[in-house]
């Protein structure tokens, strides 16, 4: 009850100054407009008492376009119309014109030359106490709430004290779960970079095996020529075309052990050029162009088979100072992203470019593909972690997120991503050439 009363005598006060503000600028905004339309009806007085209606019209134009005028009309001492810039007013003006007693103001002068009268000008200027009384409205309104809400606030602070305590305790709650998301999610991040190496390893063992069968196969295949040639050598029997049979089929087994000897050495060249480890952490020197053909050839067999063609263009002599095995773990996972999602589909002629430009204190890195594209709301979420387009069928949403978090935080760099529906993916990314 007693605050009630303390609101009712705010409003009270704050309406008695409302009024009395609107009344005392009124006064004030008339007396105002008096003078300056009393100096403009002396100002077209001294044209209009000679009759130069083109000179008369471009003064009252000009009034006109410089104030809040809305109509002159100069009448002569026969009553006749002289200029009136609403002589003949369109529908609208018509409304307007018929509701002026609200909107406009008449200021009407006489028109005098040499103390004779010889007509008189009527002004109708547009209203602003109009606004103005909004504009007070809206003060006075603001300055009631504001008392009133001081009010209110006084008795909210009163509640916000006790529940200050619940307060402490509910953040200090929040902080312990935050502490623990974090720590689950550093571990899975890091059960994913062993998976990631695990696939990697997995694969690699699988394109070894392949080869080292074919020339295990080879070696059994000339091992039983041998056997067979020894054995008519004893007992006096090898003729010419057995012997050039033999010689025959051994160089063709030969060609081909040495076809998949040579791959297998490109694999295991590939595997040592991925395979670096950053003693205590340290930054080492490496030359860009060899690390990215090594992890190319390092995955080679697996472009092969989804029949990807690979572009790499870089400069021969780039060096930097940087972490090499984290670049390589970036190059991959954005390789495998291209792979299960970019060209899971019907793409035609798949290709991954890679082009790296010097840019003196930083290396840029444009990595793009011609894969079926993101839509927006995939681009906008592509970094964060655990978002997947496959749920349940293995991806586990953390390539594109542990790209991200080596290039911004171990690699100290940027990544960025463009992307659209149908049209590929391109990966901007920067990284500094002195990695401290």
């Amino acid at each position: 009850m007693r605050q009630r009363k303390i609101h009712k005598r705010i409003l009270l006060t704050i309406a008695f100054i409302y009024v009395l503000s609107c009344i005392f600028y009124t006064r004030y905004i008339t007396g105002k407009e008096q003078q300056v339309y009393a100096y403009f009806s002396g100002f077209l007085s001294s044209h209009a008492w000679q009759f130069d209606v083109k000179n008369l019209s471009n003064m009252a134009d000009s009034i006109i376009y410089g104030t809040n005028v809305y109509r002159i009309v100069v009448i002569d001492d026969t009553g006749e119309v002289l200029y009136d810039n609403k002589a003949n007013p369109g529908t609208l003006s018509k409304v307007f014109l018929k509701v002026g007693i609200y909107w406009l103001k008449k200021h009407q002068f006489e028109m005098k030359h040499d103390d004779e009268k010889f007509g008189q000008i009527v002004f109708y200027s547009l209203r602003k106490d109009f606004n103005v009384y909004t504009y007070f409205f809206i003060a006075a309104l603001g300055l009631y709430l504001i008392i009133t809400n001081q009010i209110n606030l006084r008795e909210a602070l009163k509640d916000l004290s006790t529940t200050k305590g619940e307060l402490e305790e509910t953040v200090e709650e929040l902080e312990n779960t935050i502490e623990e998301l974090n720590n689950t999610q550093e571990e899975l991040i890091n059960s994913e970079k062993m998976a990631s190496i695990g696939r990697f390893v997995a694969g690699i063992a699988h394109d070894l095996n392949t080869p080292a069968g074919i020339i295990y196969t080879g070696l059994t295949e000339l091992q039983r020529y041998l056997e067979e040639l020894e054995e008519s050598y004893k007992n006096g029997k090898v003729r010419k075309k057995d012997f050039e049979d033999f010689l025959s089929s051994s160089k063709e087994l030969v060609d081909m052990m040495i076809k998949n000897i040579t791959r297998i050495a490109s694999l295991v060249k590939g595997l040592k050029g991925v395979a670096f480890q950053e003693a205590g952490g340290k930054p080492l020197e490496v030359n860009l162009k060899n690390l990215i053909n090594d992890v190319i050839s390092a995955i080679s067999p697996k472009l092969k088979r989804s029949k990807v063609k690979v572009e790499i263009s870089c400069p021969d002599g780039l060096q930097m100072r940087s972490y090499p095995s984290a670049i390589s773990q970036v190059l991959m996972n954005l390789t495998e992203n291209s792979l299960s999602h970019g060209f899971d589909g019907d793409v035609q002629n798949p290709t991954i470019r890679i082009k790296v430009e010097d840019k003196g204190d930083y290396v840029q890195i444009i990595y793009e593909d011609n894969g079926r594209g993101m839509s927006e709301d995939v681009r906008r979420k592509a970094f964060e972690p655990f978002y997947t387009t496959k749920p349940g069928k293995g991806g586990t949403g953390l390539g594109l997120y542990i790209v991200y978090t080596l290039v911004e935080d171990k690699l100290a760099g940027e990544i960025t991503l463009e992307s659209e529906s149908g049209l590929g993916a391109r990966f901007l990314i920067i990284l500094p050439k002195n990695l401290k």
